[in-house]
C-alpha cells in the first residue's frame, strides 16, 4: 500500500503499537514519526487516517497536536466519522483526566453504533475517574457484546481486587489471558 494510504496508515499504528505492548519503545517511536511525517507532507485523508496521525502525535507526547488533528479527524461537516478514531478521542481525554468531555465522546460513539464495546468501556471508565458505580454495568455490557474484549475484562478485575474480590479478579484475568493466548 501507498504511504498516506488509510492501509499503510493502520498497519503502522499497529506495529508501532505491537512494538510499544512488546517493550520496543524506540522501534515503535520510529513509525509513530512515520505517521506524523505523512500527515505533515499532506498525504493523509479521511477520518480513519487522520485519526492514526492524531495518535501518532499523542504517543510522541505531542498531546495539543494530537487534539487538533482529532477535532479535524471527527468534524462531520468533512465526511463520515470513524468510530474508532471518535473511541480514541476520547481515550485521550481520559488520559489527559478529563472524565466529561471522554464521557461526551463516547457517548456520541454510541450514537453511531450503540454497541460498540470500546465506546461502552471508554464509558466505565470515565465513570470509574468519577467514582462512579455504573463502571461495572458498562464493562460488562462491552462483554455481552464481545465476551474477548480484553480490555473490559482487565477493567472488571481491576474493579473487584479493588472490592476485595479476588476470586472474581482471577476469574478475569484467566479469561483475558486466556483471550490474548488464542
Amino acid at each position: 500500500a501507498a504511504t498516506g494510504s488509510a492501509v499503510y496508515m493502520e498497519a503502522t499504528r499497529h506495529l508501532a503499537d505491537a512494538l510499544e505492548a512488546t517493550g520496543r519503545r524506540i522501534e515503535a517511536r520510529n513509525y509513530w514519526d512515520r505517521l506524523i511525517e505523512e500527515y505533515r507532507r499532506g498525504r493523509v485523508q479521511g477520518s480513519g487516517s487522520l485519526g492514526v496521525a492524531a495518535v501518532a502525535f499523542w504517543r510522541r507526547g505531542s498531546i495539543q497536536d494530537a487534539r487538533d488533528v482529532f477535532l479535524d479527524a471527527t468534524d462531520s461537516d468533512a465526511g463520515e466519522v470513524s468510530l474508532e478514531t471518535l473511541a480514541d478521542f476520547g481515550y485521550l481525554f481520559l488520559e489527559k483526566y478529563n472524565a466529561t468531555e471522554a464521557l461526551n465522546v463516547f457517548r456520541d460513539c454510541l450514537k453511531i453504533n450503540r454497541f460498540y464495546p470500546k465506546a461502552l468501556t471508554g464509558i466505565a471508565l470515565a465513570k470509574r475517574y468519577d467514582s462512579d458505580f455504573e463502571a461495572a454495568t458498562y464493562a460488562m455490557t462491552a462483554l455481552e457484546v464481545n465476551p474477548n474484549y480484553v480490555p473490559a475484562r482487565n477493567l472488571l478485575a481491576e474493579l473487584a481486587i479493588e472490592s476485595e474480590d479476588l476470586r472474581e479478579a482471577e476469574e478475569h484475568i484467566h479469561a483475558s489471558l486466556q483471550t490474548r493466548s488464542a
